[in-house]
């Protein structure tokens, strides 16, 4: 199965790098692979650009699993004390559904189950009954921390979950400090510094996972930062 397509769509100003988009091609495709039952879900999907890279690499696995996404389509909420030095404010990153629907249209790609809620809001009839593959990008400690919240209780065994901007700081720095040490990325003369742009992420993670069998690890992503875990 091809993976090129995922070039050819974050061409359309994903706010993801390669790296971090083939994380969630090979992640979401091993579940499709070990038939881990449920849907597929998006919390924080924006314009749909990461949504579409899932949908696209469904059909090449020939899976028939849902995609269900969400968001408030308003931008972010408001900050709170545990957010920090967050690098954007209340109403960033605002889009349409308009826009979300334009991506698949322009692409051929089915629609999937779009859902206009901040998450806290989310019902739970508009929620799928398991969930077998999820993304969160919510950018702020409130926003991850709902997600999680909803999302949990329905991951089936062996689900997969990431979340994206999580810094681990012990982590990321020493997975920027091999990257620049990497001898062919010396001879490029390219320069990787991983940055907590949304530090309330991490502090959401650390507080609901406290008492959970599962702890988040970091997956290798350049220099960008997310983390994943698996439904134990």
């Amino acid at each position: 199965m091809t993976n090129l397509f995922i070039l050819d769509i974050i061409e359309n100003n994903s706010m993801m790098s390669i790296e971090q988009e083939m994380n969630i091609f090979h992640l979401l495709s091993r579940v499709v692979l070990l038939k881990i039952p449920g849907a597929v879900v998006e919390l924080g999907c924006h314009e749909g650009l990461t949504a579409a890279i899932m949908q696209k690499t469904l059909d090449g696995l020939n899976s028939n699993k849902k995609i269900y996404v969400y968001d408030s389509f308003e931008g972010l909420p408001k900050l709170s004390k545990k957010d920090k030095k967050h690098i954007l404010k209340k109403g960033d990153l605002n889009t349409s559904e308009k826009k979300l629907i334009k991506t698949f249209t322009k692409l051929n790609l089915k629609l999937p189950k779009i859902n206009k809620y901040w998450f806290k809001n989310i019902p739970k009839n508009k929620l799928p009954k398991n969930i077998c593959f999820a993304h969160l990008d919510g950018d702020t400690y409130y926003s991850i921390k709902e997600s999680l919240e909803k999302i949990y209780p329905l991951l089936s065994q062996g689900a997969i979950t990431i979340i994206d901007d999580c810094y681990d700081l012990k982590k990321h720095k020493v997975i920027e400090n091999k990257l620049n040490s990497n001898k062919w990325n010396k001879n490029k003369k390219r320069k990787y510094v991983i940055k907590d742009i949304f530090p309330g992420v991490k502090t959401a993670c650390d507080e609901f996972f406290k008492d959970k069998k599962e702890k988040p690890d970091v997956l290798i992503s350049g220099d960008q930062c997310h983390v994943y875990f698996v439904k134990k």
